[in-house]
């Protein structure tokens, strides 16, 4: 049976934060073209369109601040439009910061028409902003495994593959980065995988979450716990074909029960606020950031049900060994 050891801590390279970088896949919109009033008066009305909608903006008069300033803002909102300054009269141009999301002229006065295929020019670029977003995955391994006796994310098959092991084969192909989260003990596989260690004075996967969240701070996250050992490829992707515009988080709900499952869902960057208030008001539960309004909770399909199926204890081990003895693969063990 392999030794699990310890791992490499603090990962690679540190996030890029808050005044490295990353602006160009904000959604922050520059808007020039006509005179200062008529840009006001196109901004307002905009961010009046899009609360209609369910989303948040902001207008930044005045010129072009700092790129920190702008991704600071842009992790409390939707939108970001700036001030880009007089051009040529008779229209309004807005310009995404990544330089390729260049809208069509909005003439002016505008009409309706005009108007409304302005507005659904932009909607379409800040969805491909988020397609831009980096999506990285941060799999829990601090969990104390009390219910069970023995660290769940080194519980493996005959094979000698971990669960741990197996969550990250599932989820690499999907993410542009992965990450461990946690001071437990790694399978020698994994002894080069970045990792973080656990927020001190921070109780329970809160605790992981956040310093992901702190080091990749303009990513969104893929959460993911150690102990479900069903998770496949397939209820990944069709959690995340379920981002859009607006929405600041995934949890589905269980089918069943209806209960929330925080703990393999998707974050986007800007849900991040909510983790930080929880830390800050001393409340460890996830609960409180999953139910928020800008989190999404779609029913988990019958079809992808065993994904979000967790083991806690040695009795739901042994049926699921069973399990998957009958379907073919052998019993499970602890790598040690």
């Amino acid at each position: 049976m392999a030794a699990a050891g310890a791992g490499r801590f603090g990962g690679g390279r540190a996030g890029e934060g808050f005044k490295g970088g990353g602006l160009e896949r904000l959604p922050v919109f520059a808007l020039s073209g006509g005179g200062s009033d008529e840009r006001q008066a196109c901004a307002t009305r905009l961010l009046a369109e899009l609360a209609q909608r369910g989303l948040d903006g902001l207008f930044v008069p005045g010129g072009v601040t700092a790129s920190h300033h702008l991704a600071q803002l842009s992790a409390r909102c939707d939108m970001v439009l700036v001030d880009g300054g007089d051009g040529p009269g008779g229209a309004i141009v807005a310009r995404g910061w990544a330089g390729d999301d260049l809208l069509p002229p909005l003439p002016l006065p505008p009409g309706p028409e005009g108007w409304a295929g302005w507005v659904t020019a932009l909607l379409e670029a800040l969805g491909r902003g988020m397609e831009r977003t980096p999506l990285w995955a941060c799999v829990l391994i601090g969990g104390r495994s009390s219910r069970m006796g023995r660290p769940k994310h080194l519980i493996d098959d005959r094979a000698g593959r971990t669960w741990l092991e197996r969550t990250v084969t599932v989820l690499r192909p999907l993410v542009d980065g992965l990450v461990l989260a946690g001071g437990g003990a790694l399978p020698p596989a994994l002894q080069e995988s970045p990792r973080l260690l656990d927020l001190p004075g921070v109780s329970g996967p809160l605790s992981g979450i956040v310093a992901a969240m702190r080091w990749q701070p303009l990513v969104s996250w893929l959460v993911v716990a150690c102990d479900m050992p069903q998770l496949s490829a397939e209820a990944v992707q069709w959690l995340l074909a379920l981002r859009r515009p607006g929405c600041w988080g995934l949890v589905p709900r269980g089918g069943g029960d209806g209960r929330l499952e925080p703990l393999c869902a998707w974050y986007d960057f800007r849900a991040a606020q909510f983790f930080e208030e929880l830390i800050h008001g001393g409340v460890w539960r996830l609960a409180a950031a999953a139910s928020h309004r800008r989190i999404a909770h779609p029913a988990i399909p019958a079809a992808h049900a065993l994904a979000w199926a967790n083991v806690n204890t040695p009795e739901e081990l042994a049926r699921l060994a069973g399990t998957s003895a009958q379907a073919g693969p052998s019993s499970l063990r602890e790598a040690s």
